[in-house]
């Protein structure tokens, strides 16, 4: 009863259910790979929003909190005028997806900054998936067939023209 106890209270400020050190865990390799190690940027702005998802404080997830708060913006600061917050996810984005391909990374807890979002998810899925294998084509597309019927009737058509 006391190890269910102590999960509860290591999971009741945020994200429930999931092993906030095994999420810290994966954010460090994630911020020392190659893809992260350059851009400090994009570290300070992803280890900001996991570490504020953990705690469970959606508020400071807004474009305007994270400008002030990440990137040293003032809090009145016009986002309109200024994106570094939307760059920077773009961009954070961008360096995750990267990540992820490497097959080496594939089994690994995941963490997302999914679009129009600055609330990072961490998918349930992650972590037990193995690749995608692509399936091979059975026999071309529908479209594909459509076109040849559509060509062997043109090539009749002129044949019984001539």
């Amino acid at each position: 009863m006391a190890q269910a106890s102590n999960a509860e209270s290591r999971h009741a400020d945020g994200v429930s259910g999931l092993d906030h050190s095994a999420v810290h865990a994966q954010l460090a390799r994630l911020l020392e790979s190659p893809h992260f190690r350059n851009s400090k940027r994009s570290q300070a702005l992803l280890r900001f929003a996991v570490q504020a998802a953990l705690a469970g404080d959606q508020n400071s997830l807004k474009e305007r909190c994270i400008g002030a708060a990440v990137f040293g913006r003032e809090a009145a600061y016009d986002t309109a005028q200024d994106p570094i917050v939307r760059n920077a996810a773009i961009e954070v984005r961008k360096r995750l997806a990267q990540y992820y391909l490497e097959p080496e990374h594939a089994a690994e807890l995941r963490i997302d900054l999914p679009s129009g979002s600055y609330a990072p998810s961490f998918p349930a899925e992650s972590g037990a998936v193995e690749p995608a294998v692509p399936r091979p084509k059975a026999h071309g597309s529908p479209l594909r067939w459509i076109a040849v019927a559509v060509l062997v009737v043109v090539v009749i058509a002129a044949a019984g023209a001539v």
